[in-house]
């Protein structure tokens, strides 16, 4: 693979990567090559970043991505991350699922974190929640409660046979747990 990672021009940057037979499989067999690309305009406390990830194979799949990311200082005693996400996937089948969308929202006061997340992916997982709670309890360890909702197939499975024991299933979970960075 061969990336590069500009440096910031007046809130401006961009990538791209490279990754011979990195890509998905062809008809024949052999792996295609994957081309990625970002770019990224900071203003103030707000992101806008456009990318693509061109994994080609038998079905020439290209995903294209948006997002906007916008903190705001000050509200309340505590301050909030609001980011929309939109992808879009395409190829040369007739399949469903091409199009997700996706809003998030945290809230940080002291050592509290609330967070919440709505999105609609086509073909995978359809109508999705998530809502979670973070407890910094030192600079490196985090304790977390989180709850998971999807209407149909994507991350929930009963067994470990992967995305065939997913299809339709849809459900629902809730964890609780810690983290810790090194």
């Amino acid at each position: 693979t061969l990336a590069y990672y500009s440096p910031d021009f007046a809130g401006f940057s961009f990538s791209a990567g490279y990754s011979d037979e990195g890509g998905y499989g062809k008809v024949n067999g052999d792996q295609d090559d994957r081309v990625q690309a970002t770019a990224s305009y900071d203003f103030g406390n707000t992101t806008l970043s456009a990318g693509m990830d061109d994994a080609g194979g038998s079905t020439d799949a290209t995903i294209y991505g948006l997002s906007l990311m916008h903190n705001i200082e000050n509200v309340g005693n505590g301050s909030m991350y609001i980011g929309a996400k939109a992808e879009q996937y395409t190829d040369d089948s007739d399949a469903d699922g091409n199009l997700a969308l996706n809003l998030f929202s945290s809230y940080t006061v002291g050592k509290h974190t609330f967070k919440g997340m709505i999105a609609d992916v086509e073909g995978y997982g359809e109508n999705i929640f998530h809502a979670g709670y973070d407890y910094q309890l030192m600079k490196s360890l985090k304790l977390f409660a989180e709850y998971y909702y999807e209407e149909e197939s994507a991350a929930l499975t009963d067994r470990r046979g992967g995305i065939k024991e997913t299809l339709g299933v849809g459900g629902q979970t809730a964890s609780v747990g810690f983290r810790y960075d090194f």
